[in-house]
């Protein structure tokens, strides 16, 4: 009898992998429930760890938590005048988040306003008192809200150059050369020199800006009609042309205290501090139109001429684009409210 050793090998070796394969299948079968388990063991895990932080949490704003027991220190002085727990909570997350937003928005808040309008607003007991600090710190804020997208915001130096000396008339006033074309052109050409030459100063620190202001104001040609005190050029705030309390001089421009006189800036002017996004320093030169003819009843838009250059050197300049930018950032601001 002759036995097939090859055929009893190949049998063999099925057996061995069948056996084989058996036990892969079990270590895999084996190792997914364990994954499984895992799996399940993580998410409890981590719902816990989310109730248990939650039930601690107040409000969370741009990924800060804010527990409640910090919460209910800052709400303590709400509470004391009547306001409600809840509703106090959700005005300081407002707070907070406002606050949030100005920083992610580039405004800077000077602690000394906000110590400022604590020693003001506040009992002298509750100055240190945490949640007194952001009330403080909210109405600052607030402030500069309101004030950095408005012309109020703005205060400098505004620069007149004028080239109408032959352009304007009045009831009884006709210069010689009267609307001489010629003569116009040539005063507005100086005005223009000078006003680069002025700016060319400021930005390379030639001449500050009293320096110049001294020396437009005593240029005869730069006067509307020639006549020595006529040029408006001056300090401003807002809408008007001011002075800086001598009483209160510091040496840094910002810190200056200005009070406002009841000259208001030439109507040019405002219009384009209305819609020209002003920065500090040196701003480009514009052109003001005025009334060339003071004895004309019903003037229309002609009768306004090209009549002076103008140029701010700005130390407070207001900033439309930022505010949009705060508002933008607060809209989007990731943050959700739990409660006390």
């Amino acid at each position: 009898m002759i036995i097939d050793t090859a055929n009893v090998y190949n049998v063999s070796m099925t057996k061995d992998e069948a056996t084989q394969k058996s036990n892969l299948g079990r270590r895999l079968l084996v190792a997914l429930l364990l994954l499984v388990f895992l799996v399940i063991i993580g998410i409890l895990v981590w719902r816990y760890s989310l109730t248990y932080t939650f039930n601690d949490t107040a409000f969370v704003i741009n990924g800060n938590r804010y527990s409640k027991q910090d919460v209910r220190k800052l709400i303590k002085y709400s509470e004391s005048l009547g306001m409600p727990k809840e509703d106090a909570a959700k005005m300081f997350f407002e707070i907070i988040k406002r606050d949030t937003a100005l920083a992610k928005s580039g405004f800077e808040i000077k602690k000394t306003d906000i110590t400022t309008e604590i020693h003001k607003s506040y009992p002298k007991d509750k100055w240190s008192d945490g949640g007194v600090r952001w009330l403080a710190r909210d109405s600052v804020n607030r402030q500069a809200i309101d004030t950095a997208g408005s012309i109020e915001a703005n205060s400098g130096y505004l620069y007149l150059l004028y080239f109408s000396r032959y352009l304007l008339k009045g009831p009884d006033y006709i210069p010689t050369h009267y609307n001489d074309l010629n003569l116009i052109k040539k005063d507005q050409e100086y005005a223009k020199k000078q006003a680069e030459s002025f700016i060319n100063d400021l930005e390379n620190g030639n001449k500050n800006s009293d320096e110049v202001l001294s020396i437009i104001k005593k240029d005869l040609r730069l006067t509307p009609s020639g006549v020595a005190g006529t040029n408006y050029s001056n300090r401003f705030k807002g809408e008007f042309l001011s002075e800086i309390d001598p009483s209160v001089q510091q040496a840094e421009p910002s810190n200056q205290a200005y009070y406002t006189n009841t000259t208001p800036i030439p109507q040019s002017v405002s219009d384009y501090l209305k819609d020209a996004k002003l920065k500090k320093g040196v701003n480009q030169i514009q052109i003001g139109k005025v009334l060339a003819d003071a004895t004309i009843a019903n003037p229309k838009d002609k009768d306004y001429k090209d009549a002076y250059y103008f140029f701010i050197y700005a130390d407070h300049a207001s900033n439309g684009a930022t505010v949009k930018n705060y508002q933008k950032n607060l809209r989007e601001l990731p943050s959700r409210f739990v409660g006390v």
